[in-house]
């Protein structure tokens, strides 16, 4: 908990950021180049590598995502879990005058 967990999760949602932009940057790319007869790109490339490299980052995107997302939803409801019980334990032992309004 705390800060270093804040931290982290912070630093899990910009490098989920981070790869969403590379994929998309990386298609972009892709698109604007020019195809030869021979198949391969204008930088000798062929295809399947620009394939290849596409899969591999969307791959890494969609599994990142579900732990980035499931560390945000636990971690939101360890805090809730805490939250609730120290203001449960502070009302149920705080003095009789504070319950006289």
């Amino acid at each position: 908990g705390g800060y270093r967990a804040v931290a982290l999760l912070m630093l899990g949602y910009v490098v989920l950021q981070l790869g969403d932009v590379a994929t998309n940057r990386w298609l972009a790319y892709w698109s604007t180049m020019e195809v030869s007869m021979e198949g391969t790109e204008s930088d000798g490339m062929s295809s399947m590598e620009y394939l290849g490299i596409y899969s591999l980052l969307s791959a890494a995107y969609i599994l990142w995502n579900p732990v980035v997302l499931m560390s945000f939803m636990l971690g939101g409801m360890r805090a809730a879990v805490v939250q609730h019980r120290d203001l449960l334990r502070t009302v149920l032992r705080a003095p009789m005058e504070w319950f006289d309004v």
